[in-house]
């Protein structure tokens, strides 16, 4: 008997942990999209689930990629250096040194821009990028009211939230 007790028992966590394991994708959206909201709600004890849908793969090129928007962030940050430079040559334009930086800045920029473009064409129009998911939900927005909404989140292909919106 005790046997049978010890088999059934290793039968149940044996289940247990490969069910843990085997997480659909639309599961693994759910918790990313939950975790998300509740570190970006105003008031995350007032959440309130009410329904998950239209959980799809999203399809994309290269710019929408993990990869690519990273290149894009990094691109802005880098425009913004070259925008500083290029008011300062406006507020001293004697300095050749600036005026040579902001020349070459502007190159890279554009050459950065160039270099998604060309990723853009080289990748396959259908692949696959991520997942969005939509939610409808109840929570308190600043004011302190309840409210309702209906979000749209996008996730990469490691179901890491990359943005969310209003999906009215």
């Amino acid at each position: 008997m005790k046997r049978i007790l010890v088999m059934l028992m290793m039968v149940c966590i044996t289940q247990f942990f490969s069910s843990c394991k085997n997480k659909s994708k639309e599961q693994l959206a759910i918790e990313a999209s939950t975790i998300y909201l509740k570190k970006n709600m105003n008031d995350p004890s007032s959440y309130e689930s009410i329904e998950w849908h239209s959980f799809e793969p999203t399809f994309g090129s290269y710019e929408y990629s993990r990869e690519g928007s990273e290149y894009l962030k990094k691109i802005k940050k880098f425009e913004r250096q070259v925008d500083s430079i290029g008011k300062l040559i406006k507020q001293q334009s004697n300095n050749d040194v600036l005026k040579i930086n902001y020349k070459l800045g502007a190159e890279y920029v554009e050459r950065m821009y160039d270099t998604i473009l060309s990723k853009s064409d080289t990748m396959k129009p259908n692949v696959l990028v991520g997942y969005s998911i939509k939610h409808k939900m109840r929570g308190k927005n600043s004011y302190g009211a309840l409210v309702l909404n209906d979000m749209k989140f996008y996730l990469d292909t490691n179901f890491v939230v990359l943005n969310s919106e209003n999906a009215n």
